[in-house]
């Protein structure tokens, strides 16, 4: 459900991060989108940029049914073999985060969740936005639903 921004209230967080195309070509950077994103008390809203200008083509994540997976809410250095954590290059990027949906669909037996990934300048930077979305997202869950 699309949702005007103005009725979403004062953005929490506001900056440019790079989202992963789910269909890419072989030789295609997957990581060459760049979106604005907007975290609101209750929404991530992100925008599609295109040679930095807004598109007007949105994405917007809920944060009651979005989050940032339990093991993403960790310093990157936390992960251990010990905890299960098989260190790869790509996981352990910590500039890289996503973000999953609570919604799972099942089609001949397989379950899947949706994932959406995103890519910061910096660790600081990602880390930064782990901490605002975990927040935003408390936040949210202990405000009593009317």
């Amino acid at each position: 459900a699309l949702v005007e921004q103005g009725s979403l209230g004062i953005p929490v967080m506001t900056g440019v991060l790079r989202k992963k195309k789910a269909e890419h070509g072989l030789f295609e950077d997957p990581w060459k989108q760049k979106i604005q994103c907007t975290l609101f008390p209750t929404c991530l809203v992100c925008e599609l940029l295109h040679e930095g200008k807004l598109t007007g083509l949105k994405d917007m994540f809920p944060l009651d049914e979005w989050q940032v997976p339990p093991e993403r809410r960790l310093p990157p250095s936390s992960t251990s073999a010990a905890r299960g954590g098989i260190k790869t290059p790509l996981k352990n990027d910590p500039s890289r985060f996503d973000l999953i949906s609570k919604t799972k669909t099942e089609v001949s037996g397989w379950v899947s969740v949706q994932v959406v990934s995103f890519r910061s300048d910096s660790a600081d930077d990602a880390s930064a936005w782990i901490q605002a979305l975990g927040d935003a997202r408390s936040a949210l869950a202990a405000t009593p639903q009317a």
